[in-house]
């Protein structure tokens, strides 16, 4: 060891560091790095304004393996965080690609985000879900467990995703306070749902597209209690406002589109439980 009063430079973890009032530094590719707190990255001079966030890409300053098995290394580089605390020293969750994590958003313990997926807001992945693709997740939302959200899913308001769910394609998940997707749920394709939605398994949902547009694409799905609910549009609601729900089609929607409507509640109150 060597050095002054203040600082001592020290071969302890078997690579030069310095020893600064009690606080052990590595130096790594030529950056001094803090190793006190077992940090795993550091965010980078490299920044851009995404969405009126200033973001920074990171660059891990220790090896360390995710829980898809990959490597990642002293000097790799990662994705985009607004801050620290977006991202967690802890477990081996780590943000990759173009993938952005901002706002009061939080990637903790094995979760990864990945491509050029999104959290933003107040929403947390943690756990050993991982996020991919273009998906969003963002405002309240929750991600855990080994769930698997990929493609352009939009995950927003107070969604919980957990379990074993995979949900992929251009989905998008619109779910309101108390919803919850969970078990081995399996949701792709064109798929909107609402509020109060349960559904933790197959054959829990069913979606049509209506007429020669997707404007009239409709989604019934398993609710709370057992109850089966519409979304069309931006609005979900239970099959047993069959009349409102009506009112909410468009006058130029057909009288034989109208009939399919009908018949897929009926056939929705059937298999849908």
């Amino acid at each position: 060891m060597k050095g002054g009063n203040q600082w001592t430079i020290c071969y302890g973890s078997g690579k030069p560091c310095i020893l600064w009032f009690g606080d052990c530094y590595e130096i790594v590719m030529r950056k001094v790095v803090f190793l006190v707190n077992n940090k795993k990255f550091i965010m980078t001079e490299e920044i851009i304004d995404f969405e009126g966030y200033t973001i920074h890409r990171i660059e891990a300053i220790k090896d360390f393996q995710l829980s898809n098995g990959k490597m990642i290394h002293v000097g790799d580089l990662g994705g985009w965080i607004e801050n620290e605390e977006n991202l967690s020293h802890e477990g081996s969750c780590w943000v990759m690609g173009n993938a952005k994590i901002f706002g009061d958003a939080r990637i903790r313990d094995d979760a990864v985000v990945s491509m050029d997926a999104e959290v933003s807001g107040h929403a947390i992945c943690e756990e050993s879900c991982t996020v991919r693709g273009l998906s969003r997740v963002n405002t309240n939302a929750y991600v855990s467990g080994n769930a698997d959200i990929y493609g352009r899913t939009v995950i927003t308001d107070d969604a919980i995703i957990c379990g074993e769910a995979i949900i992929g394609g251009h989905s998008f998940i619109h779910i309101g306070k108390n919803a919850h997707i969970g078990g081995k749920a399996r949701i792709w394709g064109e798929v909107r749902i609402g509020k109060n939605a349960d559904i933790t398994g197959d054959y829990q949902y069913l979606t049509i597209n209506v007429g020669k547009t997707s404007n009239y694409s409709l989604t019934l799905y398993r609710g709370k209690a057992n109850s089966v609910y519409i979304h069309y549009g931006y609005k979900s609601l239970p099959v047993d406002d069959e009349e409102q729900f009506r009112a909410l089609i468009p006058e130029n929607v057909t009288e034989k589109d109208r009939s399919v409507i009908a018949n897929m509640i009926q056939f929705g109150k059937a298999v849908i439980r």
